[in-house]
């Protein structure tokens, strides 16, 4: 569960009133239809302890029998809520890591920080236990003394974790799955309000940086426009203190180019209003920074793109098309879509940066198969191009770009074509009738007999022909008025074809995650393996599915098999 479904299922829990749909979308600030997937997945994860939602039209919904049920759902919200991710912790927690991170000079008394937050010292000290598990996966640890508590850790890692906190608070949930532009602004305002950094200097950075927008002819989007203002009044208070970048960095390769000198005029402005020096290492970091992040020219030339990018949009849409997922010849913008962020994401690859995406766990709840598709097909690409594997906040953004363009028809819809002898009115009349009677069926192609010899229908699942084809195929010859019989025919035809699709699920004693997989996707109760082999089969043990496939295709269909 995300952070939201958490919120929504407390919400019920507490109340034996029905609470719209409406009232939920408008307090979230999301869609109604993402409110309603949010419920679709709460309802599983009661179901499976004896728990149900009552939905009644015209009143909402509400968890049935609340009050003899309340203990069972808190036990279900705690067993959710996960310690190490940041996005569960309190306010509290949040700003008391965020004071230790940018003051990890000297010790904190404890006794301070308990006075600051109106709290005892044994809360304080419970606080601190639950702060090591997010420090350590930052390779950071907490140190406690005579003296009191400070952060230890490389100065690279400290100020990742600085900038994933205050993401984290100037965050926003959208309403849409490529909501993006609107946020910037709004996280100005909450770093203003929270407190974090000397508003002034927020002021001056952002005015910076629109000069650089201005000069430049270019826009710097959202979520890198608040990721850079982050990384920058991190920068600025960590230099003031006498804290840089350990990293040796060669400057040499800098590129003379338009990026190269927006780093240096930003370099310049920030020496000059906060009156310090900013070593190279920290220049080269801000040049890094500049050339990973998305930036949309008003005059975009694609062939400033490198082979590299190229290759990899080339590939990524070959095998997710093998996966039966797009049909990137049905709309060659997604290519150009996707090869926006595909640049500016490799560059992050390179120089080892991460920015946070905060949709990454909606897009995992709402779009799991298509989030663990492009997932797999980014696995492939990154093995064949000998990169290092991409994040989840990388790939949330790729998919983003694809279901915008992606048609978003079921893609386990029974491909047809439809062919006649007397042209494509009757071909169409047909078509019709199959629509309306075969809800599995998508209509892909209405052909007259005439251009049948030209054309490849080898992607096809069902063939309908009024009349009988010379060339040796898998067809059905039906009436241009759609008989009873052939209604039946075609019921058959399609199931046969469903138990085509079906995959047969070994179950397994022992797990086999030792065995050259690779973890593609975990959530609370399912985790998905996969390895390349030279069979396609698919094994369960417990939560765990392990996928070993040949061949694209059968992963699309493995998929939909875990996930049914």
């Amino acid at each position: 569960m995300n952070k939201r479904q958490l919120n929504i299922l407390k919400q019920l829990n507490e109340t034996i009133e029905y609470i719209t749909t409406v009232d939920l979308a408008t307090e979230y600030k999301c869609s109604r239809m993402t409110i309603s997937k949010d419920l679709d997945v709460l309802e599983y994860k009661l179901n499976k302890e004896n728990v149900y939602l009552e939905r009644k039209q015209g009143l909402g919904i509400r968890i049935f029998n609340v009050e003899k049920n309340k203990a069972k759902v808190e036990r279900l919200i705690d067993k959710n809520v996960m310690k190490n991710d940041v996005s569960n912790f309190d306010d509290r927690r949040i700003k008391i890591l965020i004071y230790l991170l940018l003051n990890s000079d000297s010790y904190t008394p404890i006794n301070k920080l308990a006075k600051d937050y109106y709290i005892s010292r044994t809360s304080i000290y419970n606080d601190l236990d639950n702060l090591k598990e997010v420090l350590s996966s930052y390779k950071m640890s907490i140190e406690v003394g005579n003296k009191g508590v400070r952060v230890v850790g490389r100065e690279a890692d400290l100020r990742a974790l600085l900038a994933n906190l205050i993401i984290h608070i100037v965050g926003k949930d959208a309403s849409y799955i490529y909501e993006y532009q609107d946020l910037r602004h709004d996280g100005l305002r909450k770093m203003d309000e929270n407190d974090l950094f000397d508003k002034d200097l927020i002021s001056f950075i952002e005015k910076t940086l629109n000069d650089i927008e201005f000069k430049l002819r270019m826009v710097i989007n959202e979520p890198y426009y608040t990721n850079l203002l982050t990384h920058l009044m991190i920068m600025i208070n960590r230099v003031r203190q006498g804290n840089v970048l350990e990293e040796d960095l060669d400057v040499i390769y800098l590129k003379k180019n338009s990026i190269y000198k927006a780093c240096i005029y930003l370099v310049q402005e920030l020496e000059k209003h906060c009156q310090i020096e900013i070593p190279e290492s920290e220049k080269y970091y801000i040049y890094r920074y500049l050339n990973s992040i998305g930036i949309e020219y008003e005059e975009r030339d694609h062939r400033s793109l490198s082979n590299r990018e190229e290759l990899f949009a080339q590939l990524l849409l070959e095998v997710l098309a093998q996966m039966n997922y797009i049909d990137a010849d049905k709309d060659p913008e997604i290519r150009k879509k996707i090869l926006l962020h595909i640049k500016p994401m490799l560059n992050r690859l390179d120089y080892q940066i991460i920015i946070k995406n905060p949709l990454v766990d909606d897009f995992k709840a709402n779009y799991k198969k298509d989030f663990i598709l492009v997932k797999i097909a980014s696995l492939i690409i990154c093995d064949q191009m000998d990169l290092k594997a991409i994040s989840d906040d990388e790939i949330a953004y790729l998919l983003s770009y694809v279901l915008i363009k992606k048609d978003l028809e079921d893609d386990r819809k029974i491909k047809t074509c439809v062919i006649c002898y007397s042209g494509v009115g009757t071909s169409e009349f047909l078509a019709k009738q199959v629509d309306k009677e075969f809800s599995e069926v998508e209509i892909r192609e209405i052909i007259s007999f005439k251009s049948f010899e030209s054309k490849n229908l080898e992607d096809m699942d069902l063939i309908l022909s009024t009349v009988k084809l010379d060339r040796p195929m898998d067809y059905l010859q039906v009436s241009a008025f759609l008989s009873d019989v052939d209604k039946v025919n075609i019921k058959e035809k399609i199931a046969s074809i469903n138990k085509k699709r079906f995959i047969k699920l070994e179950a397994i004693e022992e797990k086999r995650d030792h065995l050259d997989y690779r973890m593609v996707f975990e959530d609370r109760n399912l985790k998905v393996f996969i390895r390349k082999a030279n069979t396609n089969s698919l094994y369960k043990h417990r939560d765990s599915y392990y996928l070993d496939y040949k061949d694209y295709f059968y992963i699309n269909n493995a998929i939909d098999n875990i996930l049914e």
